[in-house]
């Protein structure tokens, strides 16, 4: 198997052909030769780990330890690739939430516009019910204030008018008093005077 690696690898320069095609049949060559290889190593490791069969040759130990070695290489080279496949999902989920944040900040405006639009209608709506509830309190603070001045109006004139009776009344009642008493002095005065003419006759 390696000489005939080494054949290929001389071959390919000497055939004066340089060129990608040539490079990419000899790496794939190479590539399925490894392939067969490896299993053919693993089908030999697998019969050597189960009992040993009636007229199968046993392994030697140099193989195996190549047998181990490559089995090493594979392990790493999975782990490799395993690390790459992450990074790569790491970068595209990187590249998808890079692309997505122009949208994302878009939605979070259009979210904060839809809420202060909701917090300025409520304020809104509270301001009305404000207003309408202290029109309503004036228009009753009115109403009461209107009423209480006609109230207080109408005891004022009762109480003018009372009182103008009552003057009214007095004078009446003062010039009646006076109109009597003047009567009653003028009697006494007449009759004192008739009294002292009859004595003067006798």
């Amino acid at each position: 198997m390696g000489r005939s690696r080494q054949g290929r690898r001389n071959s390919a320069p000497g055939a004066g052909a340089p060129g990608a095609s040539l490079a990419a049949a000899a790496l794939g060559d190479e590539l399925r030769e490894n392939a067969a290889s490896l299993l053919e190593l693993s089908t030999l490791r697998t019969a050597v780990g189960a009992e040993p069969a009636v007229g199968l040759p046993a392994l030697p130990p140099t193989e195996l330890s190549d047998f181990e070695q490559v089995k090493e290489e594979m392990r790493q080279a999975h782990a490799e690739w395993v690390s790459a496949e992450e990074s790569k999902e790491r970068l595209r989920l990187e590249a998808i939430a890079e692309a997505e944040r122009p949208l994302r900040n878009a939605a979070a405006t259009a979210i904060q516009a839809i809420w202060r639009g909701v917090l300025g209608r409520q304020k809104a709506i509270a301001r009305r019910a404000y207003l309408a509830l202290m029109s309503k309190q004036q228009k009753a603070a009115l109403v009461v204030q209107r009423h209480m001045r006609g109230h207080f109006g109408r005891l004022q004139l009762h109480r003018e008018r009372m009182r103008r009776l009552r003057t009214h009344f007095l004078d009446r009642v003062t010039s009646r008093i006076q109109s009597c008493y003047r009567g009653y002095v003028g009697r006494c005065s007449a009759r004192a005077l008739r009294y002292l003419r009859a004595t003067q006759d006798i």
